[in-house]
C-alpha cells in the first residue's frame, strides 16, 4: 500500500565505544557477536561485531545498539546524536498513550466537538469517524478538510481527491 509512514518509536539500548567502555562492551556482547577487538595505530579502540547485515567496524565514538529482537549493530556517534533521543522512563503506574487531534489540511482549524476546546482522540481511525460525522472530508492521502467552501478547501478536493468511507 502506498502512503506516508512514520517509523515507530521503538526504544534501544545502547552504549558508546570509549576507551573507559571498551571492556565491559566487548562482555556485553554475545559469543556470536562479538568478532574482534583491538587499538588501532592512533591508539583508538575498535570493535568487530557480527550484525544481521553481516561483520561491521564500530570506531570509538561510534554507539553501539542492540535492538529489540536481540541484534546488535553500530552506528557512527554523529548519526546516533542525530537519530536518536533519550528515552524517559515514565514513573510508576503511569502508562504511556498516544492521542490524535485533528487539523483541516487547508486553514489549519482544530476539530473542536464543543467549541470549547481542543478535541483528542485514541486512534486516526476513531478521528476520522468523528470529523466525517461533524461533515468533514477525508481525503484519500489520509488528512481532512473542514466544511469551509473556499478555494484553498475546493482544491485539494481536486487535487488530493476524496476517500471512500470505510
Amino acid at each position: 500500500m502506498t502512503g506516508t509512514y512514520r517509523k515507530k518509536p521503538i526504544a534501544v539500548q545502547a552504549r558508546q565505544l570509549t576507551a573507559d567502555s571498551y571492556r565491559d562492551l566487548i562482555n556485553a556482547l554475545t559469543h556470536e557477536q562479538f568478532v574482534a577487538a583491538g587499538e588501532t595505530a592512533d591508539g583508538s579502540v575498535f570493535l568487530e561485531i557480527r550484525t544481521l547485515e553481516g561483520q561491521l567496524r564500530a570506531s570509538e565514538g561510534d554507539w553501539i545498539i542492540w535492538g529489540t529482537h536481540g541484534d546488535v549493530w553500530p552506528v557512527r556517534g554523529d548519526i546516533f546524536t542525530e537519530t536518536y533521543e533519550p528515552a524517559v522512563p515514565l514513573p510508576a503506574g503511569f502508562r504511556s498513550e498516544q492521542l490524535v487531534a485533528v487539523k483541516c489540511a487547508a486553514c489549519e482549524y482544530e476539530y473542536d466537538e464543543d467549541e470549547s476546546y481542543t478535541c483528542y482522540f485514541n486512534s486516526v481511525e476513531q478521528a476520522t469517524t468523528c470529523v466525517r460525522d461533524a461533515g468533514w472530508t477525508a481525503l484519500q492521502d489520509g488528512r481532512v478538510l473542514c466544511p469551509a467552501d473556499d478555494e484553498d478547501h475546493a482544491e485539494l478536493r481536486r487535487n488530493v481527491g476524496t476517500a471512500t468511507a470505510s
